[in-house]
């Protein structure tokens, strides 16, 4: 979206601008919103994804974020400024006639080339030359939908800027995408010896490749379980690309990490393994491996867009003899997860959290096999160390501003020095609210050895499920009891494990660092069903 700015803004003028869009190619549209994660109309396009914000202008040489856009009746656009000259521009001084360009962000931090622009071409020409001269012979184009801004269902900007890098390659390359899905533009996979190739994934970060990741404050590390996981789907869909990785951007392992991580022989000797039992497998066996995973996104009220299974094949190699042994982890009589893969993060396993002094009870079923126990222990904590932080509200602290985004608000009230939450849903789906709760601001802490989140809860039994959140963490509370009880969740990643929530990926890095933003709410709640916690 191109225009004109109208009136002189000066070096100092932080407030608003007005600028005339050039409308004789097309009607330009006031974005209906700048940054949020919906589809949305934007300057000359409609149905721009989600993730594109629109809150930057280019005024000349200087970029400026906005806060709000009106259109006055006159057509022209009154703009007010969030802040200015984002890119260090020496020219902030700016007349009237003085070109102002709306700008597409891809996830609010990057810019792109316009895909009509003669810049497109320069970058691909750059990037090709680079490939050319150090000879590399793959392209991993993970991330592509920056592109694709305009005709987004046909990958139209990914299409042409990949295709304008293969027209000034002077060697073959393999490509890839975020799902594993080659480039079009690259001739070499419509080659009939090469379409086996391509007829199912191929594994990347998304789909069958083994993770190797260190334990960080966000997940524990990798396991051989789910080394097993993710090459089983391999060898299920006849793939032949059996390799490692770390899940997450830029996907590259360093030699720091194979060497710490404590599994890193076992997995590289399974590689192989994988590999010439896959090639010997019948198609009854590798049906059986296929029909064990699925598509389960909404078993979660957080959908997985991944491969899920109750089960893990387990390889073992034994005089060149392979054997694969169906594996499951012990389960309660509901609230399991399923292995599955999360978005740039890797493997999820199912698991089960148990308190000291609580006991639980589990169904093997695998019925032929004696179950194998690995115990993980986590920080013991103490509900009344007089270190323990006291983040709960009182009504006074609470806003409520998201609250009203939803069909199934949530009414709250203050009895004694406890929140009452109170709400009904009266359709006849379970209703989903991950974010739109009551919020309230505390002074920064450090929670890095405060991990875990203790709440004395009064429920009802319906079912429903309490979330609070503080910044990028959830912690989940069922409340499937009534009266009042003590719960305590050890870390935020227990919320991964449960069906009642599951894995989100903004939770997938949590900083206990500086916390000062907290929510709670009601998470889901079933259909039909009228809902109390205090």
């Amino acid at each position: 979206m191109r225009g004109t700015l109208i009136g002189e803004l000066t070096e100092n003028d932080s407030t608003v601008f007005r600028f005339r869009p050039d409308e004789s190619f097309r009607p330009a549209v006031v974005p209906e919103s700048l940054s949020d994660n919906q589809p949305k109309s934007m300057g000359y396009y409609t149905d721009v994804p989600g993730f594109f914000h629109g809150n930057h202008f280019r005024i000349g040489g200087e970029i400026v974020t906005v806060q709000s856009i009106e259109k006055l009746p006159s057509g022209e656009w009154r703009v007010q400024i969030e802040s200015r000259n984002r890119n260090a521009a020496t020219e902030r001084a700016h007349p009237n006639g003085t070109e102002v360009a709306g700008l597409f962000v891809p996830y609010g931090s990057c810019y792109v080339p316009d895909n009509a622009s003669s810049l497109l071409n320069e970058v691909a020409v750059e990037y090709a030359n680079f490939l050319n001269r150090n000879q590399i012979s793959h392209i991993e184009y993970d991330g592509h939908e920056i592109d694709c801004y305009e005709l987004p269902e046909y990958r139209y900007g990914w299409h042409k800027f990949s295709a304008l890098i293969y027209n000034h390659l002077d060697h073959p390359i393999t490509t890839g995408g975020s799902a594993g899905i080659p480039a079009q533009s690259s001739l070499e996979y419509r080659f009939h010896s090469t379409r086996r190739m391509i007829t199912e994934t191929i594994g990347d970060h998304n789909d069958g490749k083994a993770s190797i990741v260190l334990e960080t404050l966000g997940r524990p590390a990798t396991n051989l379980l789910e080394v097993n996981f993710m090459l089983s789907q391999m060898a299920a869909r006849s793939a032949c690309n059996f390799s490692i990785l770390k899940p997450e951007p830029m996907f590259g392992l360093t030699s720091s990490t194979l060497e710490q991580h404590g599994q890193t022989d076992q997995t590289l000797k399974l590689l192989p393994q994988w590999k010439r039992c896959s090639a010997l497998l019948s198609d009854s066996q590798r049906r059986t491996l296929l029909d064990s995973f699925s598509y389960d996104g909404n078993r979660y009220p957080n959908p997985m867009h991944h491969r899920a299974s109750d089960t893990v094949y387990v390889l073992r190699e034994n005089s060149d003899v392979f054997t694969l042994t169906p594996t499951t982890v012990l389960t309660r009589k509901k609230g399991d997860t399923l292995w599955t893969l999360a978005q740039e993060h890797g493997p999820v396993s199912p698991r089960q959290y148990v308190q000291k002094n609580q006991s639980v009870t589990l169904f093997n079923q695998q019925t032929t096999q004696t179950p194998t126990v690995y115990v993980r222990i986590l920080p013991q904590t103490a509900p009344d160390d007089s270190k323990n932080y006291r983040v709960q509200p009182t009504i006074e602290q609470l806003k409520f501003a998201d609250i009203h985004n939803t069909d199934v608000p949530t009414e709250y009230s203050q009895v004694g020095n406890a929140i009452c939450l109170k709400t009904t849903n009266s359709t006849d789906k379970r209703h989903i609210n991950i974010t739109h709760h009551a919020r309230w601001t505390l002074p920064g802490m450090d929670l890095s050895s405060h991990r875990a989140v203790g709440m004395t809860l009064t429920g009802d039994g319906s079912g429903s499920v309490l979330v609070f959140q503080c910044r990028d963490m959830d912690f989940v509370f069922p409340i499937d009891f009534v009266g009042k009880k003590y719960v305590e969740i050890p870390l935020p990643q227990a919320a991964w494990f449960t069906s009642d929530w599951g894995y989100r990926m903004e939770t997938k890095k949590p900083d206990f660092q500086n916390v000062s933003q907290f929510s709670l709410g009601f998470g889901t709640v079933p259909p039909n069903t009228r809902s109390e916690g205090i």
